[in-house]
């Protein structure tokens, strides 16, 4: 999956990660969109980025930016469920069981 990149995005990938892990969510999504200015494509960023937003709780953004990644990379379950289980916590429980009955075609 990484064989494309760069081994700089794949190093501030990591450096998000562990800004993640220790809580710093701003200064991730700061990098994130860093990262994606310039490999707009990398759809983990979007997922990394939209994990971040839903701890800072906002979840309609979150929910654009597992679109985005499922956008550039259709094939990861990952995306998918973090986006199916984000409509599902606001309610939007139709557009949850459609999107993981899409999926599963």
């Amino acid at each position: 999956m990484y064989t494309s990149y760069s081994l700089h995005f794949i190093f501030q990938l990591i450096i998000i990660w562990r800004l993640k892990e220790l809580g710093q969510y701003r200064q991730a999504i700061e990098i994130f969109n860093t990262t994606i200015l310039y490999k707009p494509d990398l759809a983990v960023a979007y997922y990394a980025k939209g994990i971040s937003l839903c701890e800072l709780g906002q979840h309609q953004k979150e929910i654009k930016h597992y679109g985005t990644a499922i956008q550039y990379n259709p094939n990861d379950a990952d995306f998918y469920i973090g986006k199916g289980i984000s409509l599902y916590e606001l309610g939007q429980h139709q557009e949850a069981i459609d999107l993981f009955r899409n999926w599963l075609r």
